[in-house]
């Protein structure tokens, strides 16, 4: 009776029941997530059916990458794709018969900047400013925007002036700088006072005028002036995690 059921439903929506639609971009990442994702998929869901992006029923990894000449493939019930790849538009349509593998804003959660104005903010809904960090389990972080290292000096006084103090009162304490959309540790620097996040700045400006100096920190240099966007937080050795 429920396949009957669901056959008589399909034709009302523009998607398939009971098939789960797996799309990520040619990349060797992909490919290692496809490779753990798709045997998983088949032994949790045996009785679903894998629509890769060439159309084929079968659960291949190489047919699971995305191929941009696919622009009318008929999608499952289930979408599980890379975030750029997941059509929202039916998500939209169909929001309680469709699910997706990802939230559908998760810039408040990827953008490290917006992840620390998501903490305020639920702090603030909670009625205390900091509550957010502690009921998180997360240190706290300041967030601003520079894109030159001259531009330190006013920040300061400014957007960094809560820092500011908390580096005066703990001058032992070490911080760690993080830019707010780079990933894999690119950018990611441990610093102690003002002095050295300065050099820090300074050194991601300069890394090109002398290369063979900074050899070491080449596979992490960022450009300051295409990152912009950073948060500083302090540096833990043993961090704490919120209880289950």
């Amino acid at each position: 009776m429920a396949e009957e059921r669901l056959s008589e439903e399909e034709p009302m929506h523009p998607f398939r029941a009971r098939h789960i639609t797996v799309r990520y971009p040619r990349s060797t990442t992909s490919q290692y997530t496809l490779d753990c994702l798709l045997p998983e998929i088949q032994e949790e869901l045996p009785g679903w059916t894998v629509l890769a992006s060439s159309g084929s029923s079968s659960p291949s990894s190489d047919a699971a990458l995305d191929d941009d000449s696919d622009q009318q493939q008929q999608l499952g019930a289930v979408q599980w794709c890379d975030y750029d790849l997941i059509n929202w538009d039916f998500l939209k349509l169909f929001p309680r018969e469709t699910l997706v593998n990802a939230y559908p804003i998760r810039k408040a959660l990827i953008r490290k900047n917006y992840l620390v104005q998501t903490a305020e903010r639920y702090g603030a809904k909670h009625g205390e400013p900091l509550s957010g960090w502690e009921r998180l389990g997360m240190p706290r972080a300041f967030a601003f925007t520079l894109g030159f290292a001259d531009e330190l000096d006013e920040l300061w006084a400014d957007e960094l002036w809560d820092l500011a103090q908390l580096m005066a009162v703990h001058p032992q304490k070490l911080w760690i700088l993080k830019p707010a959309l780079a990933d894999k540790a690119q950018g990611i620097r441990i610093f102690r006072d003002s002095e050295q996040l300065a050099h820090i700045f300074s050194s991601f400006e300069n890394f090109h005028d002398a290369p063979e100096q900074h050899h070491i920190l080449h596979q992490t240099w960022v450009p300051a002036s295409q990152m912009r966007h950073w948060i500083i937080q302090v540096s833990s050795s043993l961090p704490q995690y919120p209880p289950a």
